[in-house]
């Protein structure tokens, strides 16, 4: 079979397939550039199936006799029912191309467990085949012998993944804009190095190599390490005004506030899950990331206010998830994402998301009290630098709160010229205490004592 690898050679197989079959005709290609063809058509307004189309498109007679009978309905054999194996084309010995393909079939990628992480593995490792070993070389990277990689080959693939993009910034107090440069893609190309540097790994343990030169290759700083926004109490509360108690849509705000799940256990959350611990009521699960290599379980309490709203949400029959689409099925973890993103649009609040929900969990415990190893148990974070992490923004403001109350407790300012010129003092602060790390807010704090 005829392999298609170029978007010049694919625009030109879809075009001749149009011009023998017509409208409804449709093709795809697998990650080898084997072409698939299809007859899809709407009926009634809605989809029909995709029927494969077997003819080669040298026989043009039969190509588009079997298109009539698709169209006609006398093709019975629906194309999804039917599963192929990818035609790899073949590698020569020692290289790149070659020795990922022989990690595919180690214990090293096979044992990993989930098939969604070996299905993502393997499409990042395949893309890097056809990457020209330099810009402009018709040599492509697969067919680099493994005896010639260096640490400048991945330096070199990794800055493809990136791209420089100039953002406006408007300051939030004084409304001046200015513009600076961050770096989009990085975790793209991390991700790449990784992946990269298992196959390295594993060459390295079979004396193929002798150097990890992905590992070695310099990770991608973040253009934005805080990650995804932290909701807010405020945002917090515009979607529980617009999302009223009885609905799955709220449901899910408290699940996620009070719980902290992943969208991926949210989604897998089940009454089942249901268990008395200690007398209290809570959902016990095994988080889905890492099961099968280092599975954590966490502790969801259903605090009262969780509780009600379960009691609340009508569940149709037989319906045993926590959060449920509108055909009564339990979500998948990109639909219950996509979902909490059009709940949060809603409610007016369209920069907040699922994750956010789950920092504003950690912050939310932080707040009432909770020790790292209390919010760990819920949350089932392994470390407490997570915990940090998601918990900074709210103690650089707490940090912050603090210096000025121990300056009023020690000066007790009185006068009314004082304490105008603290307010303003107070304000000007307010507004920057988020660009300050906690050492500078500690020569604050030593400063003002020492007025």
């Amino acid at each position: 079979m005829k392999q298609y690898t170029t978007e010049r050679t694919k625009k030109a197989f879809k075009a001749k397939v149009k011009n023998l079959g017509g409208q409804y005709c449709y093709v795809d290609f697998d990650r080898y550039g084997n072409p698939r063809v299809y007859v899809w058509k709407k009926v009634e307004g809605k989809t029909g199936p995709k029927i494969r189309i077997r003819a080669s498109l040298d026989d043009a007679t039969g190509f588009r006799r079997e298109v009539a009978d698709a169209l006609d309905g006398k093709t019975t054999v629906v194309a999804a029912v039917q599963s192929e194996m990818p035609i790899a084309p073949p590698a020569a010995p020692q290289t790149w191309r070659w020795l990922v393909q022989k990690f595919f079939r180690s214990d090293e990628h096979l044992g990993l467990g989930s098939d969604h992480y070996r299905g993502t593995q393997r499409s990042i490792l395949e893309a890097t085949f056809d990457e020209p070993i330099k810009l402009g070389s018709s040599k492509k990277f697969g067919d680099k012998p493994i005896g010639s990689l260096t640490t400048q080959d991945f330096e070199e693939l990794k800055k493809r993944k990136l791209k420089h993009v100039k953002k406006e910034h408007v300051d939030p107090v004084t409304g001046r804009k200015s513009f600076h440069t961050v770096t989009e893609g990085h975790e793209a190309a991390n991700r790449m190095l990784i992946h990269c540097g298992s196959v390295l790994k594993f060459a390295k343990k079979k004396g193929l190599v002798q150097t990890n030169f992905a590992k070695d290759a310099e990770r991608v700083a973040s253009s934005n390490p805080n990650g995804h926004h932290t909701v807010t109490i405020e945002e917090i509360e515009q979607y529980r005004a617009h999302h009223q108690p009885g609905t799955v849509a709220r449901l899910a705000l408290e699940l996620l506030l009070y719980g902290g799940p992943r969208a991926s256990d949210a989604s897998n959350l089940d009454l089942r899950h249901m268990r008395t611990v200690g007398g209290k009521s809570m959902l016990v699960y095994v988080q889905k990331k890492n099961q099968f290599k280092n599975s954590v379980t966490a502790f969801i309490p259903v605090v009262p206010t969780l509780q009600e709203m379960l009691d609340k949400t009508p569940r149709p029959d037989g319906v045993t998830a926590i959060v449920f689409n509108q055909w009564g099925k339990a979500f998948t973890e990109k639909g219950f994402s996509n979902r909490m993103k059009k709940w949060f649009k809603e409610a007016s609040v369209p920069h907040c998301n699922a994750h956010g929900m789950r920092k504003a969990c950690v912050v939310r415990m932080i707040m009432d009290d909770h020790t790292p190893f209390e919010i760990m148990a819920v949350t089932g974070h392994r470390t407490m630098k997570e915990i940090e992490r998601y918990g900074r923004q709210y103690l650089r403001e707490r940090a912050a709160e603090a210096v000025f109350d121990k300056w009023h407790a020690k000066h007790g300012v009185a006068g009314t010229a004082d304490e105008a010129r603290m307010k303003a003092l107070m304000k000007l602060l307010d507004g920057v205490k988020d660009k300050l790390d906690n050492a500078v807010l500690k020569q604050v704090e030593e400063l003002l004592l020492a007025a």
